[in-house]
């Protein structure tokens, strides 16, 4: 989870090796976003497929948002 107003870089150490691509799964919207009838989707849900995983690897976890990364050990 990212609270801040600016991305952050997170350091990511696995006892183990993982595929290169995964899946990232987040919530995200500015930080006084709400939902509404006016806007059903300020905050709202998104899911991508990135590379760049490895048994170390960074990631950016943007502003204002709660992230799930999915990695596949090799």
């Amino acid at each position: 989870v990212n609270f801040s107003e600016s991305a952050e870089n997170v350091e990511i150490s696995l006892d183990c090796a993982v595929a290169p691509e995964y899946t990232l799964a987040y919530l995200c919207g500015d930080g006084e976003a709400m939902n509404s009838i006016a806007v059903p989707t300020a905050v709202h849900d998104r899911e991508e497929i990135r590379t760049g995983a490895s048994s170390h690897f960074i990631f950016t976890a943007e502003p204002f948002s709660a992230n799930v990364l999915t990695l596949r050990k090799i």
